[in-house]
């Protein structure tokens, strides 16, 4: 009687011991960089999709965009009103410029390996669009990210904490507030940075 109480009890402890929950990932990948080159072009408006750069270039502002081991580089140098760079969500056919349902996350995470320049980097969502639109009215919100250490960081941004630009909104954007059910892209604008930077950007993704 004793064995087999014995028995019973070291089965019962390795069967707790072993049995665990499957883990899950919620996360949904907008970018890992894992691809060969990025996309850039316009779509049947003539509006810039995919990966596009923007700045004050007259007055000194560079930026370059390249893949490096599965990251995105960003070699920038600020000038005149700023510099930076849009990520226009575009169809399979890459000649739509297309929203993106968000509304079930809570929030937005990547990973940035900063230059420890002491300035900031703003993080524009850009919002839904008037309806039948045929311009860039997308509605913005910003998130302004310190720019504290050289050395890779883990950035997590709920949705709460994106305000909507008061300095500036294209003309006839909508002031609805971030619904997140029709997000056309994102942008990272450096005018908050000295001088000549690198920075590198992997992993952006929602979470709930």
């Amino acid at each position: 009687m004793r064995f087999i109480l014995v028995a019973f009890v070291s089965l019962f402890v390795l069967s707790a011991c072993t049995t665990t929950t499957p883990p899950t990932n919620t996360d949904l990948t907008i970018n890992d960089f894992s691809e060969s080159s990025l996309f850039s072009g316009t779509d049947t408006n003539g509006l810039g999709i995919g990966f596009v750069t923007w700045g004050d270039f007259g007055a000194g502002a560079a930026i370059a965009l390249d893949l490096d081991n599965g990251t995105l580089k960003i070699n920038e140098t600020t000038g005149g009103w700023g510099v930076g760079f849009t990520n226009a969500f575009t169809s399979s056919s890459q000649d739509v410029w297309q929203s993106q349902d968000w509304s079930a996350y809570t929030g937005i995470r990547f990973k940035l390996k900063g230059s420890n320049s002491g300035g900031s980097i703003r993080m524009d969502l850009f919002d839904n669009r008037s309806t039948g639109s045929q311009v860039d009215d997308a509605e913005r919100f910003f998130y302004n990210i310190n720019d504290s250490s050289s050395d890779w960081q883990d950035v997590e941004i709920p949705f709460r904490s994106f305000a909507r630009r008061t300095d500036w909104q294209p003309s006839g954007a909508p002031d609805d507030g971030l619904g997140l059910t029709e997000v056309y892209g994102y942008a990272f604008d450096f005018a908050g940075i000295a001088g000549n930077q690198t920075f590198y950007l992997d992993d952006i993704k929602l979470y709930k």
